[in-house]
């Protein structure tokens, strides 16, 4: 390192460092909530807030400055990446790049005030909240404590944090697919890097989304319903109320009353509707064939059913010989003449008929052709017209070449002639 410049520092280790400094981000996040959460229980455990409350909210208040200051560090170490791969001109700044503040994109400026959202040291009051009691059909009033709205607050805003975690899943934030991006002007959004995830483990993102979003929206019906509802005062009864709701079940048995708890319960059973609509489509891309694997499908469902019309067409000739044995042997008997006999249907004829009716059935379905085939077959037979006239265009232009070629000859034979003649005269 010379004049004291800053040493260079590889696109590899870079991305790596990256990775690190978000993982130490959502590591600090989850101790700020933890700790928020402790402190709400801590309280509801000693009915009152304590010394032990402000010594857990002055801890989540210190961690969530290491929050903000590794997130800082975080999209310095961004724009180094955005400057290496051709994302931002030379000349910006970390000002004019729009990482610091946009009201478009994600920026440092809004995300720190997301994690700036928590229950303040040293100030804990109550608050008054009306709603409507369904088995009392009258209005009532319910407190909310501020420490417990903050947990809440902190906790939603912090799952935001868990969205930037996509494009570390899908692998996009490297400085090579930065590159590859840029060179095929594609734009890497957070949005394409949530779509690239869940393609890439749709299972494990659902799973992780539905059971990360159940904890926390029980805990929110617990702050909102545990003085309203008794029934609603233990965790697990929160938690089954948010599953139902999540699943769209709705029992009846337990239900929300505050305006917090039905806000819970509704992002539940919205999340619970696209839960739903996504893991029929995960379905439905596990369960599609690629274009190969049709081709094999059609290929083995048509020998099958020409080995199965074989077996058909051989009860029908077998049904179809045991009628004219039956109608041989009634032509040789005595009693042929017999009026009665004679208008007798044969024995055989049912079983014959079923088995003809069912052969043109399978021949039926069999003469459906193959439109892939037929298509590749088409393309080869207008490649071999084509190809054919080419050849017969290339025979006519030799012909006609031949043809000049003899005319010239000729007339050089004849000239030839003429010329001796003239030499003969001469001499």
């Amino acid at each position: 390192m010379k004049g004291g410049s800053r040493p260079h520092v590889s696109g590899a280790l870079l991305d790596e460092k990256l990775r690190r400094n978000f993982v130490v981000i959502l590591v600090l996040a989850s101790l700020g909530v933890g700790l928020q959460v402790g402190e709400c229980y801590w309280m509801w455990a000693h009915g009152e807030s304590d010394a032990v409350c402000e010594l857990l909210k002055m801890l989540s208040s210190f961690f969530t400055l290491w929050l903000v200051g590794f997130l800082f560090l975080y999209y310095v170490r961004t724009f180094e990446q955005q400057k290496r791969t051709n994302a931002l001109l030379p000349e910006d700044t970390m000002a004019s790049s729009g990482l610091f503040f946009s009201a478009r994109t994600w920026s440092f400026l809004p995300e720190a005030l997301l994690c700036f959202i928590h229950a303040p040291p040293f100030v804990c009051f109550e608050l008054v909240v009306r709603y409507y009691d369904v088995h009392r059909g009258s209005h009532l009033t319910t407190t909310m404590n501020t420490d417990e709205l903050g947990a809440v607050a902190m906790m939603l805003a912090r799952s935001v944090l868990l969205v930037r975690w996509a494009p570390y899943l899908a692998g996009v934030w490297t400085q090579s697919a930065r590159a590859y991006a840029n060179l095929n002007q594609l734009n890497l959004s957070l949005l394409l890097a949530v779509r690239m995830a869940y393609i890439r483990a749709p299972v494990k993102l659902l799973g992780s989304i539905s059971t990360l979003l159940l904890l926390m929206l029980g805990f929110a019906l617990q702050v909102a319903e545990r003085r309203a509802s008794p029934d609603l005062e233990a965790y697990s009864n929160c938690l089954w109320l948010a599953f139902s709701s999540m699943t769209t079940i709705g029992y009846g048995d337990v239900y929300p009353q505050t305006a917090l708890g039905r806000l819970a319960s509704g992002i539940a059973f919205l999340w619970g509707a696209i839960f739903a609509a996504l893991l029929v489509n995960t379905m439905w891309r596990a369960t599609e064939l690629s274009e190969n694997e049709l081709r094999v499908n059609k290929m083995v469902a048509h020998m099958q059913m020409r080995t199965r019309i074989k077996q058909v067409a051989a009860y029908y000739i077998q049904a179809a010989w045991a009628t004219y044995l039956e109608r041989l042997q009634r032509s040789q008997s005595s009693l042929a003449s017999a009026a009665l006999l004679g208008a007798e249907p044969l024995h055989a004829d049912p079983k014959c008929c079923r088995a003809m009716r069912r052969f043109r059935s399978l021949r039926k379905r069999l003469s459906k052709p193959d439109n892939v085939l037929h298509l590749t077959f088409k393309e080869v037979l207008d490649t071999r017209s084509r190809l054919e006239l080419r050849m017969r265009d290339i025979e006519e232009k030799l012909e006609e070449m031949d043809a000049k070629f003899e005319h010239n000859i000729a007339a050089m034979n004849e000239l030839l002639q003429k010329n001796l003649k003239y030499l003969k005269h001469l001499s």
